[in-house]
Order: C-alpha cells, then sequence, then structure tokens
C-alpha cells in the first residue's frame, strides 16, 4: 500500500464526531478539567455518566434547545473503562440538532465509544519518548485495565487506532513540539528515534526550520512533528496490507 493509500484509508476512517481542535500544550485553565476523573467531573444518573451538549440555545433560529438521550456507550480513560449515557440537543422550534463534541471536558466522541483526552495523550507520549508502537501500547493499556477489572471488550485494536488517528486529525501544534536529545542516539525524527523504514533525516517542508537551545533541545517544525506522527502510524497500514 502506497502512502497516497493509506491517507485516503485515514481520511476515510476518521469519523469522530468531536471537531474541537486539541491542543497539544494543555492551557493552565484546562488542566484541572483533564486531570479530573470524569466520574468525579460529570454527573451520574444510577451509576452512568451523563455527558451533554453545551448549546443552549439553537444557533439557526435562536430557540431553546432541549437535552435527548441517544446511545449509553463506554468511555476509555487512561485509568478506568466508564459507562456514559449520551445526549444531543434539539431545538424545540426547527429540530435542528447539536451533537456532544467533549473537548470541553478532554472527551472525543468517536460515535459509538468515546476516548478520554488522557488516554491518547499518554500514547503521544510515550511515542515521542520512546518510540512505542500503537499496537504495545495498546496491549499494556488492556493488561492495565485486566489488572484493576475493568472490562476493555468494547475497544478492539482498530477502533483504538482509529481513535488515535482522530486524535492526530484534531491535534493543534500551533508553535511546535521541543523534546530532548538523547546522547548517544542519531538526530532524527524527534531529536532522538528513528524507526524502521522511515528516512533518517526529518524531512524538507515549508516551516521545517529548527532552532537549538543551551538544555540540548531542538525544536522541530509543525510540518516536521505532523509528517513523524502520521508516517510512523502510516507504517502499520504499509505492513499489514490493510
Amino acid at each position: 500500500m502506497s502512502i497516497e493509500t493509506a491517507t485516503q484509508y485515514v481520511e476515510r476512517s476518521l469519523v469522530a464526531v468531536s471537531t474541537k481542535a486539541i491542543k497539544f500544550h494543555i492551557d493552565e485553565a484546562d488542566k484541572v478539567v483533564y486531570s479530573t476523573s470524569p466520574s468525579s467531573l460529570l454527573p451520574a444518573v444510577h451509576g452512568v455518566l451523563q455527558v451533554i451538549p453545551e448549546q443552549g440555545t439553537c444557533a439557526q433560529c435562536g430557540h431553546e434547545m432541549a437535552a435527548v438521550p441517544t446511545d449509553q456507550v463506554p468511555l476509555f480513560h487512561q485509568a478506568d473503562v466508564l459507562p456514559v449515557q449520551v445526549h444531543k440537543k434539539v431545538c424545540s422550534s426547527c429540530r435542528r440538532e447539536t451533537c456532544f463534541d467533549g473537548g470541553e471536558v478532554s472527551i472525543l466522541n468517536m460515535g459509538s465509544f468515546l476516548m478520554h483526552h488522557s488516554l491518547l495523550r499518554d500514547y503521544m507520549l510515550h511515542f515521542l519518548f520512546s518510540g512505542t508502537s500503537i499496537h504495545n501500547y495498546f496491549r499494556v493499556w488492556k493488561q492495565r485495565m485486566q489488572d484493576i477489572g475493568s472490562n476493555t471488550t468494547q475497544l478492539t485494536y482498530y477502533k483504538f487506532r482509529m481513535g488515535w488517528y482522530a486524535f492526530l486529525g484534531l491535534l493543534d501544534l500551533e508553535g511546535g513540539v521541543c523534546l530532548p536529545h538523547l546522547p548517544g542516539k542519531p538526530r532524527s525524527y524527534c531529536d532522538g528515534w528513528h524507526h524502521p523504514g522511515l528516512p533518517p533525516e526529518v524531512p524538507a517542508g515549508p516551516t521545517s526550520s529548527t532552532t537549538s537551545s543551551t538544555n540540548g533541545s531542538r525544536k522541530i517544525s509543525i510540518y516536521s512533528f505532523i509528517t513523524l506522527l502520521y508516517r510512523y502510524t502510516f507504517s502499520f497500514l504499509l505492513n499489514s496490507g490493510c
């Protein structure tokens, strides 16, 4: 499978309901929401968490919007799996509907399941600082959940991968990313890791300049970072024959 074919495959698979951008660097104001367990942050009815769109009035006609329950789906968190009742908002006049996005409470809505940003960011940081593959991280997370008695059967590797691609598609990398250079390691992607099958150098691009600092770190451009993440995740598709 070519890179172009893999790109089209991933674009067709990005079925996330969420559309809000996800910041790479978490703002101070958002850290409380991000770090608070959903079971403490969200209201619950009979042990089932409730998520409802924030919008109060219809953007089209200005009338009030009412919450209507849709599906009960699992929320996959870095440290737990939780049942959630998803709601949509429906305009009382024109019947316009608004779906739950989730970005305001650090949740990615994938329609048939929800993923907390903490789980996706945890994999992202494992990948950036140690080169962990998606499959290996998924296996470790599944084992951790089994150890605490959480049911993970509803999250397959395919769904996890699609959630990761959707997360990447919404990730806002404005300002670039600073990562340390590892002593004795070749300077390649992310200043330290070169993965099999990928070029040994950061590809040139419109904004691919780098800057050095006294602490041995360098700043990789938005273009290079996106290329790194997408090409590495594509490597699974290229090698699997999907």
